[in-house]
This record gives structure tokens, sequence and C-alpha cells, in this order.
């Protein structure tokens, strides 16, 4: 873990990334990335990475991204969080101040969340999936 890592850890602030990330300020997440790449590795308080926070906060465009980049990859989507959840727990957890732009019936919100569930195997072959629960 990095010194701004600990030092995060320790003031329990969030990073720039992290925060960007959140509010969906993609362009912002790319510059940092672009000239920090080694913020891709940084984690928060809860000990989430930046695709466990993309995935919570349904930032696709920055999942996207990460997933592109030339990073440990294989670190990124095993990391477990202080809760014990994996990306694929972050898809299955509903966002609670999530309102999409128009409301959705039963059948539309489950579309959407099927799309996630496409996003993280499309990164994380079943296999690999399978050996946390095992």
């Amino acid at each position: 873990m990095g010194g701004s890592s600990r030092q995060q850890l320790k003031q329990g602030g969030v990073t720039p990334l992290f925060l960007a990330t959140m509010s969906g300020c993609v362009e912002i997440v790319k510059e940092i990335l672009r000239i920090y790449p080694q913020a891709v590795e940084h984690i928060d308080v809860e000990r989430q990475t930046i695709l466990h926070v993309a995935i919570k906060c349904r930032q696709l465009e920055v999942f996207e991204h990460v997933s592109k980049m030339e990073v440990p990859m294989r670190w990124l989507v095993r990391r477990i969080d202080i809760n014990g959840n994996t990306i694929l727990h972050m898809v299955g957890m509903p966002r609670q101040d999530y309102v999409p732009e128009k409301m959705l019936g039963p059948a539309l919100q489950l579309q959407e969340e099927l799309l996630w569930f496409e996003v993280h195997f499309s990164v994380t072959p079943l296999s690999s999936a399978l050996q946390f629960m095992l």
C-alpha cells in the first residue's frame, strides 16, 4: 500500500480520484489517471478500490475506463473490502441514493442491474468469481 493510501486510511479522507468517481466526473477521473496512473491502486477507508466505488455508485464509464487501462486488474478485481465484499457483491447491492433520470418499472430496473452483472463477468471470468465462494 502506498504512502498516500496509508495517510488516507489514517485521516479517514477521500482522495480526489474517489470523489470524482463517486460524483461521476469522468473527465476528472481520466485526467487524474492519465497524470498519475498509480492512483488506480489507492484504497479508501473501507478498503475499496476504484472499481468497488465505480460499481457502488453505478459509474459505468469510470469502470470501463479503468478496465481498459494497463493496470493490475487481477489485483483490483480480487480485492475484498472490510465488509468482505468483492466487486461482484457491489454489483448486487442497490445504490441507496440512485435515482435514474426517468422512473423505471421493475423490469427496466432489473435490466439495468443485469447490465452490471454482464460488465462484471466481462472483467472477471466465472471460474475466478466462483473461487471466492469456495
